[in-house]
């Protein structure tokens, strides 16, 4: 069992731990470091804030050769293209799911005209020749989206479109804490299969930067951060006492605030769901970890067709 050694606040069995994902100054024993060492759970710090600190990883899932492969193609320009429309042709189409879904109650025409704009834009996306040019159109549905978004969400959250470091609003501080918890999800079963987590196909690379976890992550955006987001919003679940402003005038989640948004995203990504294309139904972690195996296969068989989004209905 793992415990505070100073009060024993809560119990939880070694077998039920996956991964470990710690904010603030927390510090870990050497005897919990070499189990989770040698069980390969991996563990990753980050500020009370979300920032990134670093990680703890076992290196024994490595692949040299999957790794080899993984940058031969990444500077093949036909497969990155075909992969990187792949990406985000299952981000856009689990956006428009999603804005379907809002508004079906409430039937603003306004978002209607931005679905419309959306689809269409999902479909130059795929005629392409480029990835600036898929990125260009990606792009503008981000915009078009989180436009849609902000008219559907209650007003106790206040939401006006995206902003980042620092999130400007309530409902910006939900998604990039949301966005960072799923960045990592990814990373993880990145690294479970081998892959090195820097090397990417659509988004660029970047010192310091996880950029395939960007690419992978970007179709579970809307079908875990976002829906789940939006739901804490308009159930008013997250209240907007659950926020704080902080010295660099952003917005960012109190602890309260964080253990609803956590013990929320904890129970969505364990949700068992039939989207993908196995015959039985899987929940969304092993769901992310099945997407980088299909990665995997494409780079192994050099066929970027073998990569399909999960697309959510």
């Amino acid at each position: 069992m793992l415990a505070e050694s100073a009060q024993l606040k809560r119990q939880i069995p070694l077998s039920k731990i996956e991964s470990l994902v710690l904010f603030g100054r927390i510090g870990l024993s050497a005897y919990v470091i070499n189990y989770l060492l040698e069980e390969s759970i991996p563990v990753t710090w980050l500020s009370n804030t979300g920032r990134y600190y670093g990680r703890l990883d076992c290196t024994t899932h490595i692949n040299i050769e999957r790794q080899r492969l993984q940058f031969r193609f990444s500077e093949d320009e036909s497969f990155r293209l075909e992969l990187s429309k792949r990406f985000i042709l299952g981000k856009i189409s689990n956006q428009i799911v999603l804005l379907r879904r809002y508004n079906r109650e409430r039937e603003k025409q306004k978002v209607g005209e931005i679905i419309v704009k959306i689809a269409a834009l999902r479909e130059n996306s795929q005629r392409v020749s480029d990835i600036k040019q898929a990125a260009g159109c990606e792009g503008m549905c981000a915009r078009l989206y989180f436009e849609a978004l902000s008219m559907l969400i209650d007003r106790d959250i206040s939401f006006s479109g995206r902003s980042r470091r620092p999130p400007e609003d309530k409902f910006n501080s939900m998604l990039s804490f949301g966005y960072t918890l799923m960045m990592y999800e990814v990373y993880n079963a990145i690294e479970l299969r081998g892959l090195n987590p820097y090397a990417a196909f659509l988004h660029k690379d970047r010192t310091g930067h996880p950029a395939l976890a960007s690419d992978l992550m970007e179709e579970w955006r809307p079908v875990i951060v976002d829906s789940l987001a939006m739901s804490l919003a308009n159930t008013h679940e997250i209240k907007p006492e659950h926020f704080y402003e902080a010295e660099n005038a952003g917005i960012y989640l109190t602890d309260a605030g964080r253990r609803v948004f956590l013990d929320k995203f904890e129970k969505r990504i364990r949700r068992d769901h039939k989207y993908t294309n196995n015959e039985f139904s899987m929940n969304f972690r092993q769901s992310v970890l099945s997407q980088v195996t299909a990665l995997c296969s494409a780079l192994e068989n050099k066929d970027a067709s073998l990569y399909k989004p999960v697309i959510i209905r």
